[in-house]
C-alpha cells in the first residue's frame, strides 16, 4: 500500500489584498526540492468571516479550504496578531508565525509550541521572515537564494554565518512602508472576490524596529481572528483583559487546524456566568485536605473556561492554597510566569504590573494566577481587596483555590482565608462520605464569614454502596443540605489524577465526571445570579 502525499501548506491571512501578494512572494520562493511538497494560499475571506461560523461566508470558506488542500497537510498559519490569540493555541496542529507591533507583546508566546513570533506589522517582512525561519537548521520549505529585502532570523542562522561571530544586534533595520510599496520585487495586488472587503480595507500600519524572537518553547495553539466583538447585553462590561475571541472557524478549516475538539459544554453554562454584574469570584475550601478541594477549583474554572471560549468573557483560577500552591502542575504553567504575590506587590505599590496572566495552554478562556511556591508571608485585608477588584474588571468568574483552614487571624493561611471569604460571592465546600469531613463542612458552616452567602458543597461520592447508603452518611447529608444552597454529588475516580498525569483538562477524562462537574458549574452560576437578582 502506498502511502499518501503529506504536504505542507502555507495559509496567508491578512486584510485587504495584501494576502495575496504575500503568497505570491512566497510562492516564488518554494524549494521545489523539499522533503514535503509546499503550497501557498491566501486567505480569500478577511479575517472577521473566521469569527462568527453562522456568517453567510463560513460555508464558501469550508468548500474553499476542502477543495484547495490536499487531504493530508500540515498547516502554517502566517498572520498578525490579534490581542489574546494565545489563549487558542493549546490543541491546534497548525503551526503559526505570528507578527506582533511591539517587543513588549513577545513575552506572551513564551511557553508555547508551534508557532513563532516576531515584531512586525508589514506585510511583505512578515512573508519574508516565514520564508527565512522555513529555510534554516531543518527546515526546507523555501530556497535559501531567494533575493530578500533583509535578513529578519539572527545572523547565526543566516545560511554560510560564522557560528562562532557574535554581532551586537541579531536584527536588520527593517525597511519601509515605501520601499516595499516600491519594490520591484514585489508581485502586483491581485483583486479578490471579496463581499466583505469593505471590512478589510485597513491596510498596512506603521511598525517598529523589530527585536530577535523568543527562541525557547513557543507556540502550539491559536485560532484565526478578525476584528469585531460580539457584545452579550449592552450593560456588560467587557473584560478589559480579553479582548474578542473568535466564535469558531469553518468546519473544513477547523478540522484541519484544531486538535481534539472542546467538550460540549450546555450553551446555559455560558450565558448564566455572561448574566453576572458584577463579576463574581467563588472561593472554595475546606476544613481539611483528601477532599479534592483544588480538583473542584480546577474543574469549575475549566468548565466556564471552555462556556466561554465562543465568547468576549473568560475565567480564571487562583492558586491561594499558598501551603502547597497546586495549580502549577494542574494547569502546566511555566516556570518564570507571573505569580499572584508579584501582582500583590505591583499592585500595592502602584508600580507597572507584571506580564498578562498565563492562559491554560488546554483550555480556552481560562487565565491562571500561579502563587509563588516561595510565598510564605500573609497579605494583607487591603492588598486581597485590590487584587479581587483587579480581577473583577477583567475576567467574568474567578475561581479562588484556598487553603484548608478555618478563618483565623493568627496563621498565615486562616488570614489569607478569612480576607477572601469575606470578598466572596459564593463559597463551595468539597466534602467526602468520611464523617470526620462532613463534621468539617457543619464547622465551616458555623463560621460567621459564610452567613448570609450561598454555599454549594462538593460531594465526592464513594464506589462503595454500603458507605454512600450508611444512615449516618444520609443523615449528615441531608443537614447539610438543610443549611446550605445545594449538594452536588461527584463520583470518586481516580480519573481527576490520569488528567493531571496525561497533562489533559479533568472536564476531558471522562464523560461522567465532566457531567458532574457541569452540573457544579450550573449550581454554582444560577446561585450567583439569584443572588445578584436579589440585590445580595
Amino acid at each position: 500500500m502506498i502511502a499518501e502525499q503529506r504536504y505542507t501548506t502555507f495559509l496567508t491571512v491578512f486584510p485587504g489584498p495584501e494576502a495575496e501578494q504575500m503568497a505570491a512572494f512566497m510562492r516564488s520562493g518554494i524549494n521545489e526540492k523539499a522533503r514535503r511538497p509546499v503550497r501557498v494560499l491566501a486567505l480569500p475571506y478577511p479575517s472577521a468571516v473566521l469569527l462568527d461560523p453562522r456568517s453567510p461566508a463560513s460555508g464558501d470558506l469550508d468548500s474553499w479550504w476542502a477543495a484547495q488542500n490536499p487531504a493530508i497537510t500540515d498547516p502554517v498559519v502566517v498572520m498578525l496578531d490579534e490581542p489574546g490569540l494565545e489563549r487558542f493555541l493549546p490543541g491546534l496542529d497548525a503551526h503559526f508565525v505570528v507578527g506582533v507591533q511591539r517587543s513588549a507583546e513577545l513575552p506572551r508566546w513564551q511557553g508555547f509550541e508551534n508557532a513563532i513570533a516576531t515584531v512586525s506589522d508589514h506585510p511583505m517582512q512578515l512573508a519574508e521572515f516565514a520564508m527565512q525561519y522555513h529555510s534554516v537548521r531543518g527546515r526546507d520549505s523555501f530556497r535559501s537564494d531567494v533575493p530578500y529585502r533583509g535578513w529578519w532570523l539572527s545572523d547565526m542562522m543566516k545560511p554560510g554565518a560564522d557560528r562562532g561571530r557574535r554581532t551586537a544586534s541579531a536584527w536588520a533595520a527593517p525597511p519601509s512602508a515605501a520601499d516595499w510599496a516600491s519594490s520591484k520585487e514585489t508581485p502586483p495586488a491581485k483583486a479578490l472576490p471579496d463581499p466583505f472587503q469593505a471590512l478589510a480595507e485597513l491596510g498596512p500600519q506603521p511598525y517598529l524596529p523589530p527585536e530577535e524572537a523568543p527562541t525557547g518553547p513557543q507556540l502550539s495553539r491559536a485560532s484565526l481572528l478578525g476584528t469585531s466583538q460580539p457584545q452579550v447585553g449592552g450593560a456588560r462590561r467587557l473584560p478589559t483583559s480579553m479582548p474578542a475571541k473568535p466564535t469558531g472557524v469553518g468546519a473544513a478549516l477547523s478540522q484541519l487546524l484544531a486538535g481534539p475538539r472542546w467538550p460540549e459544554i450546555p450553551r446555559d453554562v455560558g450565558d448564566l456566568l455572561l448574566s453576572l454584574s458584577p463579576h463574581a469570584v467563588v472561593a472554595v475550601v475546606s476544613r481539611a485536605g483528601g477532599v479534592g478541594k483544588t480538583a473542584i477549583a480546577a474543574a469549575v474554572a475549566q468548565v466556564a473556561g471552555y462556556a466561554l471560549g465562543e465568547t468576549t468573557g473568560s475565567a480564571a483560577v487562583v492558586d491561594q492554597n499558598t501551603g502547597n500552591p497546586d495549580q502549577w502542575g494542574r494547569m502546566h504553567i511555566p516556570e518564570g510566569a507571573a505569580t499572584v504575590s508579584s501582582l500583590m506587590a505591583a499592585l500595592s505599590a502602584g508600580a507597572e504590573l507584571p506580564p498578562p496572566p498565563v492562559w491554560a495552554r488546554n483550555v480556552p478562556a481560562l487565565a491562571v494566577y500561579p502563587e509563588d511556591r516561595q510565598a510564605a508571608t500573609a497579605y494583607s485585608p487591603g492588598q486581597i481587596q485590590r487584587f479581587v477588584a483587579y480581577l473583577r474588571e477583567r475576567h467574568v468568574l474567578t475561581v479562588v483555590d484556598l487553603p484548608n483552614r478555618l478563618p483565623d487571624l493568627q496563621s498565615t493561611e486562616g488570614l489569607i482565608c478569612a480576607a477572601y471569604l469575606e470578598l466572596a460571592d459564593l463559597v463551595i465546600l468539597p466534602t467526602t462520605d468520611d464523617p470526620n469531613r462532613l463534621a468539617g463542612v457543619n464547622e465551616y458552616l458555623a463560621e460567621p464569614a459564610l452567613a448570609n452567602k450561598p454555599v454549594v458543597v462538593a460531594y465526592i461520592e464513594s464506589t462503595e454502596r454500603r458507605l454512600r447508603r450508611h444512615p449516618k452518611v444520609i443523615e449528615a447529608l441531608n443537614g447539610i443540605r438543610a443549611r446550605t444552597t445545594a449538594v452536588v454529588a461527584i463520583p470518586k475516580s481516580e480519573k481527576a489524577t490520569l488528567a493531571i498525569v496525561e497533562g489533559r483538562p479533568i472536564v476531558e477524562i471522562a464523560a461522567d465526571l465532566r457531567q458532574s462537574y457541569v452540573d457544579l458549574t450550573l449550581t454554582v452560576a444560577r446561585a450567583l445570579l439569584a443572588r445578584q437578582r436579589a440585590g445580595g
